[in-house]
């Protein structure tokens, strides 16, 4: 039996052995946060592997930036590449990764 949310929604189980273990459902954008000013694109591109990137925008009043994979597929080849730890160092900054 399905469980439904109090708005009516069904609510989703996670799957334990899924990549995603942020609760937030996989999508095709990744957060990043803790980036500074002088990380460049570059340098954010150069550290992304996964699928193709359809844009990159950074928020510097924020600190973050957020990546836009062209599929959701890529975003997970990319989330599965990351370390435990879904952090990136990025010129000596220590980049936090999470879904958007």
């Amino acid at each position: 039996k399905s469980k439904t949310h109090p708005e009516g929604k069904k609510a989703r189980r996670q799957d334990p052995n899924s990549a995603n273990s942020n609760p937030n459902k996989p999508s095709r954008t990744v957060y990043l946060g803790g980036v500074t000013p002088d990380i460049r694109a570059n340098d954010l591109l150069n550290h992304i592997k996964g699928g193709p990137v359809e844009a990159l925008r950074f928020l510097t009043e924020k600190s973050c930036a957020f990546v836009d994979f062209c599929s959701e597929e890529g975003a997970m080849a990319f989330w599965r590449r990351l370390p435990a730890s879904k952090r990136l160092l990025i010129r000596g900054v220590d980049v936090r990764v999470a879904w958007a």
